[in-house]
């Protein structure tokens, strides 16, 4: 989709955050200079998040830049495409997200300069490439994956300042036949428990649709068991 060459500058802000949060988990910045081309890329599982695309994405979108995108099936997944020049530039050079191929990708400074807005991002990153788990008696797991040491270990020091244990596992090899070399190299992180899923949904929260009701029935069960 095509956007006007003019956006609106959005002020830093929870959403701007989040909605960067968003883009370093599921979304991707390209440029091809040989045909002028300037795409900002996001989707997601369509199985499972249309519904966080269209309530979510598209009006952060339209609240932070003013342009109106519409989401879409794209191939095997669910999201946006916008081809804007000045969406681009102003998401690598003003806030300094990475050009795909993401690498060794990191938290933007600007983030730091509240602790808010590093939350708020950390809840964006959440929402795409975290999941979260009720395992056997309603045991609640909060499990995060990035090929980006960098990224993992910067939101493991965050999460463990605002009082979060975090099960790291680095490096970790997972078998993948598509790969020339047979296997990927990932970073992933775990939060287990009880009062630390309490803490999650206290401090930093979820704006994903699947997430919230996997929060509520959590919720229920814990209901149900203090009742029995």
């Amino acid at each position: 989709m095509k956007i006007p060459k003019k956006i609106k500058i959005p002020k830093m802000s929870e959403d701007l955050a989040y909605l960067c949060g968003v883009l370093v988990g599921d979304g991707s910045i390209a440029i091809r200079e040989n045909k002028n081309e300037y795409l900002v890329n996001c989707g997601g599982n369509p199985k499972d998040e249309i519904q966080f695309y269209k309530e979510i994405i598209v009006p952060i979108f339209k609240k932070l830049f003013d342009i109106n995108i519409k989401d879409k099936l794209m191939g095997k997944t669910y999201g946006v495409n916008i081809y804007s020049k000045n969406l681009v530039l102003f998401l690598l050079n003003n806030i300094g997200l990475s050009r795909s191929p993401k690498t060794e990708i990191g938290i933007p400074t600007g983030f730091y300069q509240k602790q808010e807005l590093l939350l708020s991002f950390i809840a964006g990153v959440a929402d795409t490439d975290f999941s979260f788990k009720l395992r056997k008696g309603n045991y609640p797991i909060i499990s995060g994956c990035s090929k980006s040491k960098n990224l993992m270990q910067e939101i493991s020091f965050i999460l463990e300042n605002h009082g979060f244990k975090v099960l790291r596992y680095f490096d970790y090899k997972v078998n993948d036949q598509r790969l020339k070399k047979g296997y990927n190299i990932i970073n992933r992180i775990d939060i287990n428990g009880h009062e630390q899923f309490a803490r999650w949904i206290t401090l930093i929260g979820t704006r994903q649709p699947k997430n919230l009701l996997k929060i509520e029935l959590w919720k229920q069960n814990r209901s149900k068991k203090n009742l029995s």
